[in-house]
């Protein structure tokens, strides 16, 4: 049976139930990694508000690319989505719910790991190996021309330990690196480039929404309620 099927068909059994005055079926969500060490991220209290008003609810929550949950989405796959999207898709609604912050650091071992501040502020960085998230827009990587010494992946986590080994210069989360940072194994270095932090959305289908995924839209949007 199709993946495109089973979410028909269970959708249309969301409906029939809300039509019996009841919250009940399944709701899936996915987010891009790397988000629980980050104290913007207000996912559990949401999923805590929701279970309480919604406990005949089954959630599945997943951890995914972005353009994976974003083309999830589309076809059924996936409910509701939260990261940060760089290429974005039509047919969905993308809802702004904060930034996250980013810095570039490199690791203990790095030439540049040791150099004072001083020597660094007007520093040329292109002259060394960076490590790139392959689905960020060319506008939001460097604005300057990929070297053949880059690097790319597709998480956070596999990024931050290309930066750790002390071979690339690397944009990451704040929240993520402070831990390293701390221990000595990363150091942030001085930099003002442009699109150092990356908004963070609510996405979900640009369609009429089944109580259930409202109900938890509401509950995450009521958590930023500056934004």
């Amino acid at each position: 049976m199709s993946q495109s099927l089973l979410a028909t068909m269970a959708k249309h059994e969301s409906k029939l139930a809300e039509l019996r005055g009841s919250l009940v079926g399944g709701i899936k969500i996915a987010v891009v990694d790397c988000l629980v060490s980050d104290p913007d991220f207000r996912l559990p209290e949401a999923i805590k508000v929701f279970v309480d008003a919604a406990p005949a609810v089954r959630i599945e929550l997943t951890v995914e690319r972005p353009q994976d949950i974003l083309s999830g989405i589309l076809d059924g796959s996936f409910d509701v989505g939260i990261g940060g999207f760089d290429n974005l898709v039509s047919g969905l609604d993308y809802e702004t719910i904060y930034h996250e912050p980013h810095g570039l650091y490199c690791g203990r071992g790095h030439v540049l790991f040791d150099q004072p501040n001083e020597s660094l502020t007007s520093c040329d960085y292109t002259g060394y190996a960076w490590a790139h998230r392959r689905y960020w827009s060319r506008r939001r990587q460097r604005g300057w021309q990929l070297s053949e010494k880059d690097a790319f992946v597709q998480e956070i986590e596999a990024q931050m330990a290309l930066v750790l080994s002390g071979a690339f210069l690397g944009l990451l989360p704040e929240h993520a690196a402070r831990a390293h940072v701390e221990t000595g194994k990363l150091r942030r270095l001085p930099f003002s480039g442009p699109n150092l932090d990356v908004p963070m959305s609510l996405v979900t289908r640009n369609a009429p929404r089944p109580a259930t995924i409202e109900l938890f839209r509401k509950e995450m949007l009521a958590l930023y309620p500056g934004d």
